[in-house]
């Protein structure tokens, strides 16, 4: 399976802005969506069951994305 994410290095330089993640990831896991979409699961206290996706179609290429976060998505602690 390949990703569709294309990172161009002159982008990075064009990302002023800084995320904002309100659950806390410590000790989460994740891993790319086919899409280019980087998925983060479960943390650490209030992020224990909270879902964060970043990117993807959803951005529709906007520099000031931000995190999309689900808190208590999850019916078990991750």
């Amino acid at each position: 399976m390949e990703s569709n994410l294309i990172l161009e290095a002159h982008k990075c330089d064009e990302l002023k802005s800084v995320v904002q993640v309100t659950a806390d990831p410590w000790c989460s896991c994740g891993g790319l969506a086919p899409d280019g979409t980087l998925v983060s699961v479960g943390g650490f206290l209030d992020g224990i069951r909270t879902i964060r996706y970043y990117g993807g179609p959803a951005c529709n290429g906007n520099n000031n994305c931000d995190w999309r976060e689900y808190n208590g998505a999850m019916n078990e602690d991750r």
